[in-house]
């Protein structure tokens, strides 16, 4: 018996460094299939090149700076609200641009602003979105690292007669850079790597280092030099991997007499952003319905398009739940933990070139191409977000266990999966929400008679702005009952008791 227990402990351990070995490879699947398929990377047109990098670095640039600054003035807001209830509701008020995908904010903030002003399309309209869709999360950020680097000392420089400016200038400042140029950096590889918002209105002149990638491969023309700039973005992911530090922890005990730090006027701010974008989706009018019925054959194609819409929704929740159950089950080994803290997923457009590489002209193929693509992308961002400090704190429970005689396949049925089933509910969630809006990716790997977000597309290029929001709504419904399911579904899973 204890010859057999031994053996046990032996293999659990080596089983879980193949899993892990194995969903790292997966993970990094994408660059291996680039580097063996498509050639050598070379620049054909180097002038041009570098003058698109330079282009993209300045939209990256202003998207970075105006977002902390926005992010800056609505942390002020919301240090002046006294009551828990109003900057809970607040909190999660100014993350909706952030949790809703970035193609349902594009038509939003389209449709608002087409009745009062011409929406400026090129760089200026590329950071407007990235500063509505990202100032919310610099606020959060910015509330958690003052309250866990500034607490009590900010107290003390009042009492002795320190003016703000002056505490901020001699000591809060050294005391938040650090984290603060990590969550600079964590904005700027987003806004360089972004895609969906520079594909629509970023003009003819590419906005992002994505678009541009895309334009060569889709042209067709220079696929090695559309390699080396893929090349690029690894290297710059590669560096973003290495300079981004551990993620800050939600829940922060520390607190502070916020008056010492709170700005009324940033509450217009904080409430700006969203009440934008929601304006924008509800501002659907007569014109859309008298639009939709000039089009009689368009029943066909929306039940069609959402027909394919729910399968990508709900296998890529599926999909991405599955694979964070393999990555639970390989830990805890902390290479393992490190890589997937540290590892920046491969972005949209690098990731869907590389799975052009696998040929089919079925319909299902590139549906399942599509939900390969979500998973990869999201498992890695998720994990950080949603499911790594919970299972962190599981770990002296699982070691308790085991030294007890406790089996891998007990300590998952009676600690890790109750205990963290309403986390993997809420990443299934996210990510079939995230899958309800995408279209930079349906629009690579998707045949576009099968894409819904395709035909909204068609109607956002035809000036029919108000009729593509009113299509957008069995979307957004769709994901957002798909989100409402899976955390119900985790819920449920965690009052359970597994034998």
């Amino acid at each position: 018996m204890v010859k057999s227990n031994a053996m046990i402990l032996k293999f659990r351990p080596s089983f879980r460094r193949v899993l892990s070995l194995l969903i790292s490879f997966y993970l990094l699947l994408p660059l291996f299939l680039l580097f063996f398929s498509l050639g050598v990377p070379h620049f054909s047109d180097g002038k041009r090149v570098f003058s698109s990098l330079n282009h993209i670095l300045l939209q990256a640039s202003l998207s970075t700076f105006l977002s902390l600054f926005m992010g800056f003035v609505m942390a002020l807001g919301l240090f002046s609200l006294k009551k828990s209830w109003l900057k809970f509701f607040f909190e999660n008020w100014i993350l909706i641009p952030v949790w809703i995908p970035s193609f349902f904010v594009l038509i939003g903030v389209l449709n608002f602003c087409q009745n009062l002003f011409l929406f400026p399309f090129g760089m200026m309209g590329v950071v407007l979105l990235h500063v509505i869709m990202m100032s919310g999360l610099c606020a959060i950020s910015l509330v958690q690292i003052i309250q866990s680097q500034w607490c009590g000392q900010l107290e003390l420089a009042w009492i002795e007669g320190a003016s703000r400016w002056f505490f901020f200038r001699r000591a809060g400042w050294s005391q938040i850079k650090g984290p603060t140029g990590t969550l600079a950096l964590v904005i700027f590889a987003m806004s360089f790597t972004s895609f969906t918002i520079p594909l629509v209105v970023g003009g003819v002149k590419s906005s992002s280092l994505e678009v541009f990638i895309y334009q060569q491969f889709h042209l067709g023309k220079d696929l090695d030099q559309a390699l080396a700039l893929l090349l690029i973005e690894i290297v710059f992911l590669i560096v973003v991997s290495l300079f981004i530090r551990h993620p800050i922890k939600k829940n922060i005990s520390h607190h502070f007499n916020q008056k010492y730090l709170s700005w009324r006027p940033g509450l217009f701010f904080v409430f700006l952003n969203t009440a934008i974008v929601l304006m924008g989706l509800l501002g659907v009018g007569k014109t859309s319905w008298s639009q939709l019925q000039q089009w009689p054959q368009l029943g066909d194609m929306l039940i069609k398009g959402l027909f394919w819409s729910f399968l990508i929704v709900f296998f890529t929740g599926v999909f991405v739940v599955g694979l964070q159950c393999l990555i639970l089950m390989a830990l805890p080994l902390s290479g393992f933990r490190k890589f997937l803290l540290g590892f920046s997923a491969p972005s949209g457009v690098m990731i869907g070139v590389a799975l052009l590489v696998f040929e089919g002209s079925q319909h299902w193929m590139g549906l399942l191409k599509l939900i390969v693509a979500f998973t990869l992308i999201m498992t890695p961002v998720l994990y950080r977000w949603m499911v790594d400090q919970k299972f962190h704190s599981l770990v002296y429970q699982i070691e308790i266990s085991q030294t007890m005689g406790a089996s891998w396949s007990m300590i998952w049925k009676r600690i890790v999966f109750p205990q963290m089933a309403v986390e993997l509910g809420q990443v299934a969630g996210v990510s079939s929400l995230w899958a309800s809006g995408d279209y930079a990716l349906s629009n690579m790997l998707l045949d576009k008679t099968y894409s819904y977000t395709q035909l909204l597309s068609h109607f956002m290029n035809s000036y029919r702005i108000e009729l593509a929001t009113l299509l957008l709504w069995p979307l957004l419904i769709m994901g957002l009952f798909f989100y409402f399911l899976w955390l119900g579904v985790g819920y449920v899973l965690s009052g359970k008791s597994f034998s």
